[in-house]
């Protein structure tokens, strides 16, 4: 399923929340207080009640997934468009290559 998810660069990503896409950042709690994006909205991929709060996702909004590297949240964008969210993209190489591109990080 992967296989059809879009990867962005951070540049391809800043336009994409221009465009008002959410930005949903998959690490744990504690990754997520360390740095994420501006306004990301933090659901954990190893929690257990990841499925149930994509499902209250709004479908027809486009979504920016991140995480550390890329590959939970790679994984993360297969699940989502399996709960019929199809406006996905994954921010290929994740915060890491965020912050080395000069991308704003909130904490807290």
């Amino acid at each position: 399923m992967e296989e059809d998810i879009k990867e962005v660069s951070p540049e391809e990503a800043r336009r994409c929340i221009a465009e008002g896409a959410v930005v949903v950042d998959v690490r744990t709690a504690d990754e997520f207080r360390e740095g994420h994006i501006p306004g990301a909205v933090n659901i954990d991929i190893y929690d257990d009640s990841f499925v149930d709060e994509i499902k209250k996702l709004d479908t027809a909004k486009k979504y920016l997934i991140c995480c550390a590297s890329g590959a939970r949240s790679l994984r993360a964008c297969g699940i989502m468009k399996s709960e019929g969210i199809v406006d996905v993209c994954n921010l290929a190489g994740g915060m890491t290559r965020w912050v080395s591109e000069g991308g704003e990080v909130e904490r807290g």
